[in-house]
């Protein structure tokens, strides 16, 4: 009854053993340096990150503010059918009779309109002239929001390489 118990027993305290003499075709290709692990936590830093993107939303309301100045075309189409044909029929004098001219239509009239196919075109362009000065105020108002988003989160941002000194104190 022993023997079964010592061969299990020998058999766990082998097993890590053979885990660890298996052999692995893991080679190192690059080592990590200093300024690649500097580089590797700006780029994955999600503060950093959010900054640039809200930059990048800055820089696109810019855009958006000076598109307003630029004119507006706008183009719209319309196509119509009648589903049944339309007629009128005007007997003579039906909108009356006046002195000197007679009877308003002088004959009977039959007006009808078949069924076809219409078109309607619209366009207009508009440039905004009036409201050029305060379109401009909202350009150097979204300029300056550009400034405030970027200037402290990318432009002080520490370099790989560089170590960041301890803030400087005023005199």
């Amino acid at each position: 009854m022993k023997r079964p118990v010592d061969i299990s027993i020998l058999v766990l305290m082998l097993l890590p053993a053979l885990a660890a003499a298996q052999t692995t075709n893991v080679t190192i290709t690059e080592r990590l340096t200093l300024d690649r692990a500097i580089n590797l936590a700006l780029e994955n830093n999600r503060q950093i990150q959010t900054a640039a993107l809200q930059v990048q939303k800055a820089s696109e309301e810019v855009d958006i503010a000076r598109s307003r100045r630029l004119p507006v075309f706008d183009i719209q189409g319309q196509a119509s059918q009648l589903l049944t044909p339309v007629n009128f029929a005007f007997p003579q004098g039906a909108f009356g009779e006046f002195p000197g001219i007679g009877p308003i239509p002088s004959t009977d009239t039959d007006v009808s309109v078949p069924q076809q196919l219409t078109y309607y075109l619209y366009s207009q362009v508009s440039q905004p002239v009036t409201q050029l000065f305060r379109i401009n105020r909202g350009i150097d108002s979204a300029v300056a929001s550009h400034g405030i988003v970027d200037e402290p989160n990318l432009s002080s941002r520490p370099r790989a390489g560089e170590i960041p000194g301890p803030p400087s104190m005023p005199r």
